[in-house]
């Protein structure tokens, strides 16, 4: 809490609106209504966006989200959020996801204690309020989890295929069809 302020000084937030601004705002802001849409609830909590770690070599996974078990227990359910137009979905974000969830697999302890400890600071500092829970347990098995919003028409015939091609992959589709 102590570090919060010295962090948020009008130089750093100048830097950020700056960097915010450079951002594709296609799948960066679809991602965003992901977070946004999904606040205060306690079935699933989107913790972190953009992850990445030394052995990921600059890739990206794009949401970390805590799903819950039961009571103070979640797992890990990474998501790969794609706009319906975005080639990746013809197969490449399959083995995309899946990697990340290996790597996550992997290296469980460690993103198990980094989380849990976040989740902590993260309610402290008010930023997660839905929870009753002080603490959380992370268990495994860790999922993944695939959104494709927007797009209809491109993403229906590529979405169709992924899901033939890899049954085993959970996908979403959130289209804006009237």
């Amino acid at each position: 809490k102590e570090q919060l302020h010295p962090f948020l000084q009008q130089k750093h937030l100048a830097e950020f609106a700056t960097k915010a601004k450079k951002e594709n705002s296609g799948e960066i802001g679809f991602e965003q209504s992901v977070i946004t849409d999904n606040l205060n609830r306690d079935c699933i909590i989107i913790i972190d966006r953009q992850i990445t770690d030394t052995e990921l070599k600059r890739r990206r996974l794009d949401l970390l989200a805590l799903k819950q078990v039961e009571g103070r227990k979640y797992q890990f359910q990474l998501l790969e959020v794609k706009l319906g137009n975005n080639k990746e979905l013809e197969g490449d974000v399959a083995d995309q996801l899946r990697c990340y969830v290996d790597h996550v697999s992997q290296h469980f302890n460690e993103y198990k204690k980094c989380y849990e400890l976040q989740y902590i600071q993260k309610r402290e500092l008010g930023i997660i309020h839905c929870s009753s829970y002080d603490t959380i347990e992370i268990v495994e098995p860790v999922l993944g989890l695939i959104v494709v919003g927007g797009y209809s028409g491109l993403a229906k015939s590529k979405i169709t295929l992924l899901r033939k091609e890899h049954p085993e992959l959970e996908v979403r589709t959130l289209f804006h069809e009237l």
